[in-house]
C-alpha cells in the first residue's frame, strides 16, 4: 500500500487497554495494511497495561487525567479520550478519521477504503456525513446511532464529540442519545426523540 495515498487518514484507538496483547495485534494489523496512517492511542494515565504493549513505538501515544464524574456509561471518559485523539489527529493534518474503541478491532485489510467508499456513495446532503456500523446501532431504538466505531472527515468527528459537554445537562438513558441530541442541537436539527426524528437523522 502506498504510504502517501493514506498519510490524510489517521486511525484513532480511544479508551482503557483491558486486553493489551489483542490490542497489540491489532495495532500490528492497522501498522503492517496501512503503514503511512498514524495510529494514536489515547488512554488514562497510569494505566499499567501500557508498558505490556510491546508496540507501543508504533502509536503516538496520549494519557488523558481522567474526568471526576464519569457520567453515564462512563460517557465522560468516552468524550474525553476521543476529543483529545481527534485534535492530535487533526494537528498531523488528517483529513479523515477513524474512531475506534480499545477493546475492539477491525480485520479486513482494505477497511478505509470500505468506509471511504461508504462516505462517497451516500445520497447527497446538506450535513457531512459520519460512517457508522450496524453493530449497536438500533434502528427502532431512538437516536442509537453506535457511537463505537465511527469514520468522517476530522472537522466532523471533531463537531460530533465537542457537541457534548458535561456541564451542560442532555437528558438521556445511554451515551448514543446524549451524543446525537448534542450534536443536532449544535447543527439546529429538531428531534423530538420520536422514531421518525430519530429515522430522519440516521438518514
Amino acid at each position: 500500500v502506498s504510504q502517501s495515498r493514506y498519510q490524510q487518514r489517521a486511525i484513532l484507538i480511544q479508551g482503557p487497554i483491558l486486553y493489551p496483547k489483542f490490542l497489540e495485534n491489532v495495532i500490528n494489523f492497522y501498522s503492517a495494511h496501512y503503514p503511512g496512517v498514524p495510529i494514536i492511542l489515547s488512554t488514562w494515565k497510569k494505566d499499567g497495561n501500557i508498558k505490556k504493549l510491546k508496540n507501543i513505538n508504533k502509536v503516538l501515544l496520549i494519557e488523558n487525567d481522567p474526568p471526576t464524574i464519569p457520567g453515564i456509561a462512563n460517557i465522560n471518559f468516552q468524550v474525553v479520550s476521543t476529543l483529545s485523539g481527534l485534535k492530535l489527529a487533526k494537528e498531523r493534518n488528517a483529513s479523515h478519521v477513524l474512531k475506534i474503541r480499545s477493546d475492539q478491532g477491525l480485520f479486513a485489510s482494505n477497511f478505509l477504503e470500505q468506509f471511504m467508499f461508504s462516505l462517497a456513495a451516500a445520497p447527497t446532503s446538506r450535513f457531512k456525513r459520519i460512517a457508522t456500523t450496524d453493530f449497536n446501532s438500533f434502528l427502532f431504538r431512538p437516536n442509537s446511532p453506535s457511537d463505537q466505531i465511527q469514520f468522517a472527515e476530522a472537522e466532523t468527528l471533531l463537531d460530533f464529540w465537542s457537541a457534548y459537554s458535561s456541564d451542560n445537562f442532555i437528558e438521556g438513558s445511554f451515551p448514543e442519545e446524549i451524543l446525537l441530541i448534542a450534536y443536532l442541537s449544535k447543527l439546529g436539527i429538531p428531534n423530538t426523540r420520536s422514531l421518525k426524528s430519530s429515522l430522519g437523522a440516521l438518514s
